[in-house]
């Protein structure tokens, strides 16, 4: 792969976790130490999740929201809703309730993956029937836990990938003219 390539996102992963699954991806800092995340740890992590929601009988197009701050797990859910075939719908710290509530309700969203925030809001954001995944640690009244996904669920083999006109994502505006606007991404688009 040259600097000048256009590459999607999974492209790229299946890449260098064939080319230097031992290199350093990404680095996390746990508990006052940087923990190194080589790319075949971070690819096995996404295979694992993304099977894991092909396992539930999720059609590929589902629309799955993400909240969460940045961070590793943050990485591994959207690749994994790609490799999966579904629909990322990112939710941002700081979104209103009221606002996260109306766009997992206008896209759809049936799963939402939570991570780290600095409140509940998202609690009181989620609307009925929603099922979720925690990648954060005290997440009590999820459906279930990213580690212990990842712990249970093998991984998903070959290289799954996208149509260039499959849906991608949706981004959603802050809605400071009203409610949030949708912006649909497909894959040609990347």
């Amino acid at each position: 792969m040259t600097l000048f390539e256009k590459r999607l996102p999974l492209e790229c992963l299946y890449h260098w976790e064939k080319v230097k699954p031992n290199a350093i991806c990404m680095k996390q800092a746990c508990a006052g130490e940087w923990v190194d995340i080589s790319w075949h740890e971070h690819a096995d992590r996404i295979r694992r999740v993304a099977n894991f929601l092909k396992l539930q009988g999720l059609p590929a197009g589902t629309r799955v929201g993400i909240y969460g701050k940045n961070s590793p797990d943050w990485f591994v859910v959207d690749l994994a809703l790609m490799m999966a075939g579904m629909v990322s719908v990112p939710l941002y710290p700081g979104q209103t309730s009221d606002s996260m509530r109306y766009v997992m309700t206008h896209s759809d969203c049936d799963w939402l993956f939570v991570g780290e925030s600095d409140d509940d809001t998202i609690e009181n954001a989620k609307p009925d029937g929603v099922k979720t995944i925690s990648f954060a640690s005290q997440q009590a009244s999820a459906d279930y836990l990213l580690q212990d996904i990842i712990d249970t669920t093998a991984a998903i083999d070959g290289y799954p990938a996208n149509s260039p006109d499959q849906l991608w994502t949706i981004s959603y505006t802050s809605g400071t003219t009203g409610n949030p606007k949708g912006v649909v991404f497909k894959y040609r688009q990347a």
